[in-house]
């Protein structure tokens, strides 16, 4: 992970647009190897999103700036509001 955002930080000088999609990915593919870690495939559907919404902000034509900021913020939270709620429930 560390080399993928060295990657994103790089690019600030060429290509500025792909820094927080490319560190969007790094962090999306982190959170896959969580599952063997912890045991639990919640964590695979939060890098799937968040890696989605980066290449997705690299990909598409119609860009709006700071949309992956926001969105990647808002998977965060919502996964981190539900991974508390789950624990606490199993308790």
């Amino acid at each position: 992970m560390i080399g993928c955002l060295l990657a994103a930080w790089l690019l600030v000088p060429l290509a500025p647009r792909f820094v927080f999609p490319v560190a969007a990915i790094a962090v999306g593919t982190h959170y896959l190897v969580f599952k063997t870690a912890y045991g639990d495939r919640t964590y695979w559907l939060l890098g799937a999103a968040t890696t989605l919404i980066g290449l997705f902000d690299i990909f598409s034509a119609s860009r709006i700036p700071g949309n992956t900021i926001v969105m990647v913020g808002a998977i965060e939270l919502l996964f981190g509001g539900f991974l508390t709620w789950r624990e606490r429930a199993t308790v």
